[in-house]
């Protein structure tokens, strides 16, 4: 440990000591040898002769033991990056804001789940891009659209409002983009985040994600999903074992959530007959092997053979199969 951290812990020892007591008490888990090696780790990074440095050190101290008693560590590995690698790179904003940041920081990678790691270890060169003594709102707006971008849907329309009041190289560093126009590119993505905003539009209907899983390999479905009818383009809703979930996507990703019966119906896929092509439903329909009909044209998708139902919902298709517990979500380069 650094000369700045040993001297903060020498001069607080019997204080902290006695914190460290009333955390194990709250949590008997909370394991001393972890707990110190934990400490070793960040607290040299965030110590120093600074006045401000003597208050993030407390809140590190407490994080630490926060999240060794809960066994957070563990669970959540990007925790360990966050407090070790990127504490260290954005020192100056922390010891800014060493009351809210750090457990703004914190919260956001447990809230991440599977891609908080790669949040915390990509936020400090997209924080690097911001001015000097840019905001605590900013740098976390910066982290939003960042965490869209590594697959976070739920934050697609606070990405998009944010991003707009960002230096523009943040917005490039933090949607990992090249030398493209990014105004041109928020107002793509804000009309369709389905399609590759840098990329000539394309009207052919191609697939452009897989959403969901089995719950036995790690998906949130327990078995074969029916989409429902409705929606919107990035928010669709299906029914799962009796159990309603909606789900929010866009190309960097999907969010799978349970939610209360959203009160809409099935579109069956059926078979075509006379009757069907003469009185042709609104908003067309499909067949079982995964021919689509819409009033533009048909559409076969021979790798949807099998649908049971689907949803159109403007340039987006999602379609659910009787022996797949994954949707296939489809869309077009036409728009509106």
């Amino acid at each position: 440990m650094t000369l700045d951290g040993a001297a903060w812990l020498d001069a607080r020892r019997p204080a902290l000591n006695e914190r460290f007591e009333r955390a194990r008490r709250r949590t008997p888990a909370l394991d001393a040898t972890e707990a110190l090696a934990r400490l070793a780790a960040a607290l040299p990074v965030v110590a120093g002769p600074e006045p401000a440095a003597g208050r993030l050190c407390d809140v590190v101290y407490d994080l630490v033991l926060l999240h060794a008693g809960r066994g957070a560590f563990a669970r959540t590995p990007g925790l360990a990056v966050l407090l070790g690698e990127t504490f260290a790179a954005l020192r100056p904003a922390l010891l800014a804001a060493p009351g809210s940041l750090p457990g703004a920081l914190s919260n956001a990678v447990e809230n991440l789940g599977p891609i908080g790691e790669a949040w915390a270890r990509a936020l400090p060169a997209v924080a690097s891009t911001l001015p000097e003594g840019a905001s605590t709102d900013t740098l976390l707006d910066a982290g939003a659209v960042l965490a869209w971008r590594l697959g976070e849907a739920r934050l697609r329309e606070r990405a998009l409002d944010r991003a707009h009041a960002l230096p523009v190289a943040t917005v490039r560093a933090a949607l990992d983009l090249g030398a493209e126009d990014v105004n041109a590119v928020l107002a793509r993505l804000s009309a369709d985040a389905w399609n590759d905003p840098v990329a000539p539009a394309d009207v052919a209907w191609r697939r452009v994600g897989v959403v969901g899983g089995f719950s036995g390999f790690g998906g949130p479905f327990d078995a074969p999903p029916r989409v429902l009818d409705g929606g919107e383009p990035h928010l669709f809703h299906v029914v799962s074992a009796g159990r309603f979930y909606r789900v929010d996507a866009d190309r960097y990703g999907a969010h799978v959530r349970p939610e209360a019966d959203p009160g809409l119906s099935a579109r069956e896929a059926r078979k075509v007959g006379f009757l069907t092509g003469l009185l042709a439903p609104k908003g067309g329909w499909a067949e079982p092997d995964g021919t689509f009909h819409f009033s533009e044209g048909k559409l076969p998708l021979r790798e949807e053979a099998g649908l049971e139902t689907w949803t159109r919902i403007g340039h987006v298709l999602v379609a659910a199969r009787r022996d797949s517990h994954a949707l296939r979500v489809y869309a077009t380069g036409r728009v509106g």
